[in-house]
């Protein structure tokens, strides 16, 4: 990671397992930059391994979760789908869901009022 990267930090996760293991995910759409920016520490921040080589292009990851079990089996949360690895994301991503809204459910519902 270059400190010269300005970017917003969508979310940062400590591992469940391991002391000084975390990860961080950056959006960076504000810049019309689609890019998936996962990395991953396992000393304590003093350098950062980048693991989003294997996700596809055109979607900001939003949110990273490291099962409570396996600490190889990665969550990831992008623009428009889900994806899991089971090697802590060295080369393998599998996306998880069909058919999920492509877009904020937050948007779609109006406010009831009486």
């Amino acid at each position: 990671m270059s400190s010269e990267w300005n970017t917003a930090a969508s979310r940062v996760e400590a591992s469940f397992h391991a002391e000084g293991t975390a990860y961080v995910t950056f959006d960076n759409h504000r810049y019309d930059d689609m890019r998936p920016y996962v990395f991953k520490t396992t000393d304590f921040g003093a350098s950062w391994a980048d693991i989003s080589s294997n996700l596809p292009e055109g979607g900001s990851v939003y949110v990273i979760k490291e099962d409570r079990v396996n600490p190889h089996l990665l969550f990831l949360g992008t623009e428009f789908a889900v994806f899991a690895t089971v090697d802590g994301g060295a080369c393998r991503t599998h996306k998880l869901a069909l058919n999920l809204i492509r877009r904020q459910p937050r948007l779609g519902l109006q406010q009831q009022c009486s």
